[in-house]
This record gives C-alpha cells, structure tokens and sequence, in this order.
C-alpha cells in the first residue's frame, strides 16, 4: 500500500525506508511467506529477527517513534520527505577553547561543531560536540504514513 501511494507520486524508488512500529514489524515476521522469500537472500530474518529490505525499502523496527495507542503504524519514506539545515555557530572571540572549528560530512553536508577545552581548576578536558539544525516537511509527496486498520 505505501509502496503503492510513494510510486503514484513519483517518488524516486531508491533510497526508501520504513519506518515501522515493533507490532507491525513482529506481524511481518509471523507471515511465514513473507519470512521465506526473505531468508533465500538473508538468514539474519530467523537468527535475529531482523528484516533487512522488502518492497524495495530498507526496514526499521520502531519501539517508541509513535505514542502508545497511536493509530500509526508506520512511516514510509524517501529522504527527500524531511528537511535538515544544520550550521556551525563559531565561538566568540577571546574564548580559550584549544580547538573549535566545524565538522561537515562530505555525504549529506550535515555540520557539527567540535570544542575541545581544558579546566586548570579541576584539571579536566573537555571535548563538546553541539550541532545547531532545524528541520521541516521535505516534499511532502515522499512520505506516506500507514495507519492501523484495527
């Protein structure tokens, strides 16, 4: 159904992932066809309970992403569903940080600040790693929410 509604939309096939709540996720792996067809490519379905891709989604079991009694039953997406800015805020001047400079990850751009500090007083070092980010609704067509029907 998710699979369905993301490709009506022309969502791009891949990367995808769902993000599933732990009832329906142990529901997929009481479907004992839905369990085989999985185990001929990886045999971590039966040693660890674990499903690896299906429906050309990568799968996560959720335990707490949705409230308890929530009508939600999983969240299937493409990346480009959310919208992360993420910036570094540089310390003021005079500070006696003995490091402090911005960390960006060359793959998705996502930036973090690294202050690396030491306190005579109580002969302590300090290494902080803070990250200043908003985020919001991406293309809104690139995720699809999938309710209970019970």
């Amino acid at each position: 159904m998710q699979r369905l509604a993301l490709n009506q939309y022309n969502v791009p096939l891949s990367p995808r992932v769902n993000l599933i709540d732990c009832v329906g996720y142990d529901a997929l792996l009481g479907v004992s066809n839905f369990v085989q067809a999985q185990m001929f490519k990886d045999q971590s379905v039966l040693q660890e309970g674990s499903i690896m891709r299906a429906l050309g989604m990568d799968f996560y079991e959720i335990n707490s992403l949705f409230p308890s009694g929530a009508s939600v039953n999983s969240f299937a997406a493409h990346p480009d569903a959310i919208a992360v800015a993420m910036r570094y805020l540089a310390p003021q001047s005079g500070n006696t940080y003995a490091r402090a400079e911005a960390i960006t990850d060359p793959a998705t751009g996502l930036t973090i600040g690294l202050r690396d500090h030491y306190d005579n007083n109580t002969g302590t070092r300090y290494i902080n790693l803070e990250a200043l980010y908003g985020y919001t609704t991406g293309l809104t067509n690139c995720g699809r929410i999938v309710k209970r029907s019970d």
